[in-house]
Formats: C-alpha cells, structure tokens, sequence
C-alpha cells in the first residue's frame, strides 16, 4: 500500500498528473446531517484562509465509509495555495493519500461519522473542511443463481468483453459433466452457449469480445484455445510449443487482444502473444516481461487498459509496466486473507476478490485505486427478494466491465432453504455505486 497517514507534508507529495484522477469520486461539499455535527472546533463546511472543491455526486450524497474523495484547496482570492501539510484534525479513522500538486489530497473514508480535515499553506495561512462519512450499506445486486452442485474441484470463470458482454465458464456437476460456455448481457441473461469437450481452467476477453481460455493439455499450443463473440473456435490461432517449459494454467488479455500467459523463462515471465498466438515480439525470449512474484505462487493475472499487467500470489500484488519495470510490492492484504482473483476497470481501479478470516469463512471485493491504495471494501449481498443481507463466502471468479461494474461468481453450497440447490451466485454492485 501506499502513503495514507494522517498528516501528509510537501516534501512527500508525487507529481502524478491530474489527468491520473479515478471518475469514481464522491463529492467533496458539507453535509449537516441531524446528530453528526461537532460542538465545538471546526464546524461544516469550508472555513479559514481557502475553499475545497471537488467533484460533486449528481445525486448530493455523502461519501460512505471505505470510499474516497479528491480535494483541492482554492484561496479565497481565487489563487492556488502552496500547502505544506494537509492532516485529520477530528474523525473516527480515515487517512490522507498523496495524488499530485499540493492544493490536492485524497481522502479515504474511516468509520462513518464526522470528520474535519486541515491544509496549512507555508505561508502559515490555515484552512479546515469538514463533511460526514455515511454507513456503508448493503447495496450488492444478486444477478443470477445456478442450480446444481458443484463437486468439481474447478468451479468457474468469469471475463468480461468490452461494455456489455459477460462470459461465463460453468464447471458445475462433477468431471462427467459437459462444461458450458455462454456469452449473456449484463443481468446475466445467457445469449448464446455450447457444450465444450473439455474444461476451462481460465478464460479472459478483449474489448472486441474475443476469448482467450486455457485448458490442461501436454503443450501450450494445445492448451490455449482462441475463440469468437458467438463462441465459434479460431482454428487458425497458434500458440508456440514451449517444450519442457511449465506455464500456469491462467491466462489474461489486454483490450486490444494480446494474451498474456505466466510461464517459466528466465525465472518466471509473462509470455505476450498476438492474435493468432504468435509470440508479440517475435520469438518467445522477445516476447517476455518479469513476473516479478514467484512463478509456482502466481494465482491470477490481469491487465489495465494501457497494457500493464497485474499479477497476484495468495499474499501479493505486483504490477508490471508494459516497459517491464516491476512495482513488486503494489498491495499485500493483511494477515489471514487470501486473494482469489483480480480484474481491472479503465479508470485504472484494480478489483481483489479475497477470502477473509473475519468470524469465520467470508470474502470481501476491494478497490484499489492506480497507487495501489485500498478505498472500498465490500462485503455483503442484499436484493430483498429471494435472499436477505449475507456476506461473500467463497469468492471464485471476478469480472469487471471498463465502467467499473462487477460480476462475482461466489462458490457456495446453500444460499436459502428454499433453493437447496443452488450452487453459485452471480452478484454484483451498480457503477453508480462505486
């Protein structure tokens, strides 16, 4: 993770371009909600030497716990401030992360209740804002359930194509089953499907609606199979013989349709393939970017909508550049938690499914913002018709579109006494949420 301390000065500042902002901000503006405003010291709302802006929600809510803004601080003249240190003067948690001049800071929500946060210009000029943090609500959307038990040790996958299309890789019924590949809309409604001879292990989709999926077989050629937005396989795709060579079973692709693939050359790498499976640099020793975690660890692999590609272990997140340079240390959850999956919106927002140790067996969905700073937790299931408030179980498999709505397949046994059979649920949390 990266800088989120209370009190943040000049001197640690980046200069990350405000182009790098995320669209997914909550306002930025006072909210006096009854019961929530201090009696003494800074009130609501702007006060002293500068005003704060920000992006402001359409609809005038308040940012919920585990989400964040972006502020900037105006001089009551107009004028940019040089502020030397922004910090949480009142407020149950929170933190501060550092996103570019010094007139900006992000806050990342705490515990909801009210806060008030300070800029001191190096002038000695002063100026604090205060706001509320609301709860976080349960606001996850069930979208679809699949009945059927899932005795098969592979469960599912899940990849999102360009703005409407989700692809859904069903493993259920144990290794006599018939896997079914389907392409639905966003509610999860299936378009078209067929039965496949063989099972996926992993499955990714570029911007067009084109499949990348990874099957176990003796050669990589065999394993990976490229197919169409109507599902129909490209016979004319090639992917090298590696030889001797190990891969992962886990495949990705980047929106213009090179597919990435974990293998282990020069200590592990991630193999960068064309369209028609040719090696993108011309020979598979051109076509190699580091890995930058251990080969035999990695669990999954994503790429962001500039090419750089995400690669997770149980414990770690790296982040690797499409130049090759490694940030090794992007995000590691805290103890007693497993990452299961990642995947990546266009706003430059990573997507974690983890397995929590919190009270017993539950997952959580995290959003990580480009510095690999954690601003939302999600935890809960909530449609108030078949199912009341529950938590993640098993998380499996994450989609994201490129607005940044998400599908989750969460691996479960029973979700209500009524549907006995049900086996999976599709699940996912609107954009305008975010």
């Amino acid at each position: 993770m990266r800088s989120n301390q209370n009190n943040l000065h000049r001197g640690s500042l980046r200069g990350t371009a405000a182009a790098c902002f995320l669209a997914l901000v909550a306002s930025c503006h006072s909210h006096d909600d009854d019961g929530n405003v201090i009696t003494s010291g800074p009130g609501a709302g702007s006060t002293g030497a500068f005003t704060f802006s920000g992006d402001v929600a359409s609809d005038g809510t308040p940012v919920q716990r585990g989400e964040f803004f972006d502020c900037t601080a105006v001089r009551l003249d107009g004028g940019t401030p040089d502020i030397e240190s922004w910090s949480i003067l009142t407020g149950p948690g929170g933190a501060l992360a550092n996103i570019g001049g010094t007139d900006m800071v992000r806050f990342v929500a705490g515990d909801p209740g009210f806060y008030v946060i300070e800029a001191v210009d190096f002038d000695g000029s002063r100026g604090t804002y205060g706001f509320n943090v609301a709860n976080d609500p349960a606001n996850l959307m069930v979208v679809d359930v699949v009945a059927g038990t899932d005795s098969d040790p592979v469960a599912a996958s899940l990849a999102t194509g360009g703005d409407t299309d989700l692809f859904i890789a069903e493993r259920i019924g144990g290794s006599s089953a018939p896997q079914v590949l389907a392409r639905a809309d966003r509610s999860g409604d299936r378009l078209i499907s067929t039965n496949l001879a063989y099972k996926i292990q992993d499955l990714a989709a570029d911007d067009a609606g084109n499949l990348t999926a990874i099957r176990t077989e003796s050669t990589l050629t065999a394993a990976l199979v490229r197919l169409d937005r109507d599902l129909n396989e490209d016979t004319s795709f090639s992917a090298p013989d590696l030889g001797t060579t190990q891969w992962r079973e886990l495949v990705a692709m980047t929106r213009g349709g090179e597919t990435l693939v974990p293998v282990d050359l020069n200590g592990g790498s991630l193999l960068r393939l064309d369209a028609t499976g040719a090696p993108a640099g011309g020979t598979p020793e051109m076509s190699l970017l580091d890995l930058g975690l251990p080969f035999a660890d990695i669990i999954d692999v994503a790429t962001d909508i500039d090419g750089a590609a995400y690669v997770a272990t149980t414990t770690q997140i790296a982040r690797v550049a499409t130049t090759g340079a490694v940030d090794t240390v992007y995000w590691s959850p805290e103890d007693q938690v497993a990452i299961r999956g990642i995947a990546t919106d266009e706003d430059g927002v990573l997507f974690v499914a983890l397995q929590d140790a919190d009270g017993g067996q539950c997952g959580s969905i995290r959003k990580l913002d480009w510095t690999g700073l954690e601003f939302r937790r999600l935890i809960e299931f909530s449609d108030g018709t078949e199912f009341a408030a529950r938590k993640i179980l098993a998380p499996v498999s994450l989609g994201v579109y490129p607005d940044g709505a998400w599908r989750l397949y969460d691996d479960i046994v029973t979700l209500n006494p009524n549907f006995p059979s049900a086996a999976w649920i599709l699940a996912a949390d609107p954009p305008t949420n975010n």
